[in-house]
């Protein structure tokens, strides 16, 4: 029955176009949540998923998006000599911005414990480097959604998913 009435709806000319207009409405919402007559719906490398509750739940990653501006900061892999001088640590937590207040999440802004915590790890500098640079995209890309990292741990967790990209581009580096 449906498909008699699909052939006899197709068979009038004015169809078509409506048939076309409804094609193009569902294509270019499924591609990247944008209409894709209006322009290309380009979606960021790093995008924050959140739930209703504006809590984040989830990282849309497409590490072959990553802009230039984040590859240039990766540092350089080297020196295995773990760094435990706190103002070389809160230097490098400075450089990645993690001293800044955050709107949606400002209780993940660093301060003293905080670089008491990294300077006891005994990491080496790049992997410190690297892993404040990945704490500074998911934040950044939190405050691009408005989605709320309840805690530092959940703010780590999801800093682990983008650490292993960078640093596999670190490593191409």
């Amino acid at each position: 029955m449906f498909w008699l009435r699909l052939k006899q709806f197709l068979a009038r000319s004015v169809s078509i176009p409506v048939w076309l207009l409804l094609l193009v409405a569902v294509i270019g919402v499924g591609v990247g949540g944008t209409f894709w007559l209006l322009g290309p719906g380009q979606r960021p490398w790093l995008e924050a998923i959140k739930d209703k509750d504006s809590v984040i739940v989830g990282l849309h990653i497409d590490p072959r998006k990553i802009p230039q501006t984040v590859l240039d900061q990766l540092p350089t892999l080297g020196d295995n000599a773990p760094l435990r001088n706190p103002n070389e640590v809160k230097t490098l937590a400075e450089r990645c911005e993690l001293y800044q207040s955050w709107a949606t999440n400002p209780h993940l802004t660093f301060d003293d414990g905080v670089l008491a915590y990294w300077s006891k790890q005994g990491r080496p500098a790049w992997e410190l480097e690297l892993q404040f640079l990945s704490r500074r995209l998911v934040l950044e890309a939190a405050e691009r959604a408005q989605a709320r990292i309840p805690s530092p741990g959940d703010l780590s967790k999801w800093a682990e998913r983008v650490y292993p990209i960078l640093l596999k581009k670190a490593q191409e580096k």
